[in-house]
């Protein structure tokens, strides 16, 4: 078997395809650009699918603002099911904001950040995962507000991301530079989910500061390519993931979106989304669902019927409008909801 030629590009080479792509702070860079977005009001404005969509992320943004900040509740080394409710809330919150640019989406969207940076910590070395869902969440709540917010609230919110996000998983690197795993659930460098979902929210992290805080960021984008070769390499060639649908889907959600994050920050994902296996993962989830409930294995979780939200993005890197059309019939069915990346990413040659 052939090696694949991973490019690896070192920091400097990352942080200046950065700064090229992104003169004078330019913000958003985080799966969209200022231009695409102006594309996508119009879009949302005359498609009446994008519309139902879009309505849903506004009514949960609406909601958003009526009910308290999200409260610390780490216990026992424990993952806090109110840490998973953050990146959904500042998804929709940042997003209502870019797409109406009213104030009172980013104003939420910033006290939410505020009082989650002035948690203690993001969740424990047992489950990094926790930290990896505020680092998602904090690199696309300052990303898309980032032109609503002060200076004073923006250092607020990049130290978080630093002291709390980044230099956490530099720790979690240089704990294990053996690349082998420390716990029974997974680890940073692994095969598994953890890999992509974690590497993958730091690296989103880092492209969102990375033109103010330079150092960490660097390092951070660089090790991050390397070492998510080493969940990429088990799916080839034909897409299977040994982690079953469940996982599986989390998995590759988690490393197409850093794909997306890269394209868009850097114009560049230097060939990681070729990678044998990865393209065809999209297959993978359909080919388990049955009529009712899906073919479970592994520690899949449950066997509900399983739906990959970055199908859209896929569908365009392969020109493969079937692919589109799919994840079309499966939101407009009600199998599953639309989300925000659904809305970024929908073309309107998808036909059901």
């Amino acid at each position: 078997i052939t090696p694949y030629p991973y490019a690896r590009p070192d920091r400097a080479t990352l942080l200046a395809a950065l700064n090229a792509k992104n003169p004078n702070h330019e913000h958003p860079r985080l799966y969209v650009r200022s231009a695409d977005i102006a594309t996508l009001r119009q879009r949302i404005a005359s498609d009446p699918i994008l519309k139902s969509w879009y309505a849903r992320v506004l009514a949960m943004a609406d909601r958003t603002i009526t009910v308290d900040k999200t409260p610390y509740a780490f216990k026992d080394n424990q993952t806090s099911p109110l840490s998973r409710s953050v990146p959904g809330r500042l998804y929709a919150l940042s997003f209502a904001y870019q797409i109406t640019w009213e104030q009172k989406y980013a104003d939420r969207a910033i006290q939410e950040l505020e009082a989650i940076a002035a948690w203690p910590d993001w969740g424990t070395r047992l489950d990094f995962l926790s930290v990896a869902d505020i680092m998602l969440a904090f690199s696309v709540g300052y990303d898309w507000c980032y032109a609503a917010m002060t200076p004073e609230q923006r250092k607020v919110i990049r130290d978080a991301i630093v002291n709390k996000g980044l230099k956490r998983m530099i720790e979690e690197y240089n704990a294990n530079p053996s690349y082998t795993f420390k716990n029974a659930t997974g680890n940073v460098f692994g095969n598994n989910n953890w890999n992509p979902w974690c590497n993958g929210a730091a690296s989103a992290c880092a492209l969102v500061i990375g033109d103010e805080e330079p150092v960490i960021a660097g390092e951070i984008l660089e090790r991050a390519l390397v070492i998510v070769e080493n969940f990429a390499g088990t799916y080839g060639p034909d897409g299977a993931s040994v982690e079953g649908p469940g996982y599986g889907n989390g998995a590759m959600s988690s490393y197409i979106k850093w794909i997306a994050a890269m394209e868009s920050a850097l114009e560049t994902s230097y060939n990681y989304f070729n990678v044998p296996g990865i393209p065809e993962y999209v297959y993978f989830t359909p080919y388990l669902n049955g009529p009712v409930k899906a073919l479970n294995f592994h520690d899949s979780g449950s066997d509900d019927k399983k739906y990959l939200d970055v199908t859209f993005f896929i569908a365009s890197k392969l020109q493969k409008p079937a692919l589109g059309n799919m994840r079309k019939a499966d939101i407009e069915s009600g199998n599953t909801r639309p989300n925000v990346f659904d809305l970024l990413w929908y073309r309107t040659d998808y036909d059901v």
